[in-house]
Protein backbone atom coordinates (compact mmCIF):
# COMPACT_ATOMS: atom_id res chain seq x y z
CA UNK A 1 0.00 0.00 0.00
CA UNK A 2 2.90 2.39 0.96
CA UNK A 3 4.52 1.85 -2.92
CA UNK A 4 0.63 2.86 -4.55
CA UNK A 5 0.56 5.57 -2.34
CA UNK A 6 4.15 7.00 -3.03
CA UNK A 7 2.99 6.25 -6.58
CA UNK A 8 -0.02 8.12 -6.92
CA UNK A 9 1.74 11.17 -5.07
CA UNK A 10 3.88 11.33 -7.82
CA UNK A 11 0.51 11.80 -10.28
CA UNK A 12 0.47 15.17 -9.39
CA UNK A 13 3.90 16.33 -11.39
CA UNK A 14 2.72 17.37 -14.53
CA UNK A 15 1.63 14.61 -16.60
CA UNK A 16 2.99 13.23 -19.74
CA UNK A 17 -0.07 12.35 -21.84
CA UNK A 18 -3.03 13.66 -20.88
CA UNK A 19 -6.69 14.15 -22.84
CA UNK A 20 -9.88 13.78 -21.87
CA UNK A 21 -9.02 13.29 -17.95
CA UNK A 22 -6.58 10.90 -18.71
CA UNK A 23 -3.40 11.90 -16.89
CA UNK A 24 -0.32 9.42 -17.63
CA UNK A 25 2.82 10.28 -16.13
CA UNK A 26 6.45 8.02 -15.57
CA UNK A 27 7.85 6.97 -12.46
CA UNK A 28 11.19 8.07 -11.36
CA UNK A 29 12.90 4.85 -12.29
CA UNK A 30 10.98 4.46 -15.48
CA UNK A 31 11.75 8.17 -16.58
CA UNK A 32 15.13 7.43 -16.16
CA UNK A 33 15.33 4.08 -18.17
CA UNK A 34 13.53 6.35 -20.96
CA UNK A 35 16.33 8.87 -20.68
CA UNK A 36 19.08 6.72 -20.89
CA UNK A 37 18.31 3.68 -22.89
CA UNK A 38 14.47 3.58 -24.17
CA UNK A 39 13.94 6.87 -25.98
CA UNK A 40 11.22 9.17 -25.23
CA UNK A 41 9.89 9.26 -28.84
CA UNK A 42 8.89 5.41 -28.47
CA UNK A 43 8.06 5.57 -24.98
CA UNK A 44 5.15 8.23 -25.77
CA UNK A 45 3.96 5.75 -28.60
CA UNK A 46 3.32 3.00 -25.67
CA UNK A 47 1.51 6.49 -23.84
CA UNK A 48 -0.18 6.67 -26.31
CA UNK A 49 -1.89 3.64 -27.06
CA UNK A 50 -1.89 2.78 -23.24
CA UNK A 51 -4.44 6.56 -23.62
CA UNK A 52 -5.93 4.88 -26.00
CA UNK A 53 -7.42 1.78 -24.12
CA UNK A 54 -8.06 3.56 -21.23
CA UNK A 55 -10.67 5.97 -23.43
CA UNK A 56 -12.19 2.50 -25.27
CA UNK A 57 -12.36 0.88 -22.28
CA UNK A 58 -14.44 3.90 -20.05
CA UNK A 59 -16.44 4.54 -22.99
CA UNK A 60 -17.33 1.22 -23.24
CA UNK A 61 -18.69 1.12 -19.39
CA UNK A 62 -19.98 4.52 -19.50
CA UNK A 63 -17.81 5.97 -17.38
CA UNK A 64 -16.62 8.79 -20.19
CA UNK A 65 -16.73 11.41 -17.60
CA UNK A 66 -14.29 10.12 -15.20
CA UNK A 67 -10.73 10.84 -14.96
CA UNK A 68 -7.91 8.39 -14.86
CA UNK A 69 -4.44 8.59 -13.24
CA UNK A 70 -2.01 6.09 -14.13
CA UNK A 71 1.97 5.62 -13.62
CA UNK A 72 4.05 3.65 -16.45
CA UNK A 73 5.91 1.94 -13.67
CA UNK A 74 8.56 0.01 -16.28
CA UNK A 75 8.10 -1.32 -19.92
CA UNK A 76 10.49 -3.23 -21.62
CA UNK A 77 10.24 -3.41 -25.53
CA UNK A 78 9.66 -6.88 -27.63
CA UNK A 79 12.32 -5.40 -30.32
CA UNK A 80 14.73 -2.74 -29.98
CA UNK A 81 13.09 0.78 -29.93
CA UNK A 82 14.53 3.69 -32.25
CA UNK A 83 16.68 4.94 -29.29
CA UNK A 84 18.32 1.62 -29.10
CA UNK A 85 18.73 0.96 -32.31
CA UNK A 86 20.66 3.91 -33.07
CA UNK A 87 22.98 3.85 -29.76
CA UNK A 88 23.58 -0.12 -30.98
CA UNK A 89 24.55 -0.59 -34.13
CA UNK A 90 24.80 -4.80 -33.21
CA UNK A 91 21.41 -4.65 -32.47
CA UNK A 92 18.43 -5.55 -35.50
CA UNK A 93 15.09 -4.89 -35.77
CA UNK A 94 14.28 -7.95 -37.35
CA UNK A 95 16.42 -10.19 -35.68
CA UNK A 96 16.80 -9.03 -32.45
CA UNK A 97 13.95 -9.38 -29.79
CA UNK A 98 13.61 -9.99 -26.09
CA UNK A 99 10.60 -10.68 -23.15
CA UNK A 100 8.69 -7.61 -23.00
CA UNK A 101 6.02 -6.37 -21.13
CA UNK A 102 4.53 -3.57 -18.41
CA UNK A 103 3.75 -2.48 -15.26
CA UNK A 104 1.24 -0.11 -14.23
CA UNK A 105 -0.21 1.67 -11.11
CA UNK A 106 -3.76 3.48 -12.09
CA UNK A 107 -6.62 4.87 -10.25
CA UNK A 108 -10.15 6.46 -11.53
CA UNK A 109 -11.77 9.39 -10.26
CA UNK A 110 -15.62 10.00 -10.48
CA UNK A 111 -16.63 13.62 -11.41
CA UNK A 112 -16.71 14.66 -7.55
CA UNK A 113 -13.08 13.89 -7.67
CA UNK A 114 -13.57 10.44 -5.04
CA UNK A 115 -11.22 7.50 -6.10
CA UNK A 116 -13.41 4.54 -7.29
CA UNK A 117 -10.92 2.52 -8.30
CA UNK A 118 -7.75 1.63 -7.63
CA UNK A 119 -5.13 -1.43 -9.24
CA UNK A 120 -1.58 -2.54 -9.87
CA UNK A 121 -0.68 -4.78 -12.65
CA UNK A 122 2.09 -6.22 -14.06
CA UNK A 123 2.67 -8.61 -17.29
CA UNK A 124 5.99 -9.53 -18.63
CA UNK A 125 6.71 -12.15 -20.95
CA UNK A 126 7.99 -15.34 -19.53
CA UNK A 127 8.42 -17.43 -22.76
CA UNK A 128 11.00 -16.47 -25.57
CA UNK A 129 9.38 -18.41 -27.66
CA UNK A 130 6.33 -16.43 -28.06
CA UNK A 131 8.52 -13.32 -27.94
CA UNK A 132 9.61 -12.86 -31.47
CA UNK A 133 6.53 -12.04 -33.45
CA UNK A 134 4.95 -7.91 -33.55
CA UNK A 135 6.23 -4.95 -33.03
CA UNK A 136 8.35 -2.49 -30.43
CA UNK A 137 5.85 -3.15 -28.22
CA UNK A 138 3.60 -6.03 -28.62
CA UNK A 139 3.85 -7.44 -24.84
CA UNK A 140 3.69 -4.15 -23.39
CA UNK A 141 0.67 -3.27 -25.59
CA UNK A 142 -1.36 -6.74 -23.77
CA UNK A 143 -0.28 -5.42 -20.34
CA UNK A 144 -2.09 -2.02 -21.28
CA UNK A 145 -4.96 -3.48 -22.45
CA UNK A 146 -5.47 -5.67 -19.94
CA UNK A 147 -4.81 -2.97 -17.59
CA UNK A 148 -7.00 -0.76 -18.97
CA UNK A 149 -9.99 -3.20 -19.09
CA UNK A 150 -8.95 -4.53 -14.91
CA UNK A 151 -8.68 -1.18 -14.24
CA UNK A 152 -12.73 -0.03 -15.53
CA UNK A 153 -14.05 -3.41 -14.84
CA UNK A 154 -13.29 -2.45 -10.90
CA UNK A 155 -14.36 0.91 -11.70
CA UNK A 156 -17.70 -0.04 -12.85
CA UNK A 157 -18.33 -3.25 -10.21
CA UNK A 158 -16.52 -0.77 -7.68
Amino acid sequence: MRIMLAAIAALVAAPLAAADGIFITYSPDFEKKVQEDLGERDVAHLADYLQERLEKALDDKGLGDHSVEVIIRDAKPSKPTMTQLSDRPSLDYGQSFSLGGASFTGRILSPAGEVVAETEYKWFEYDIRFAQAGTTWTDARRAARSFARRLVKDAATG
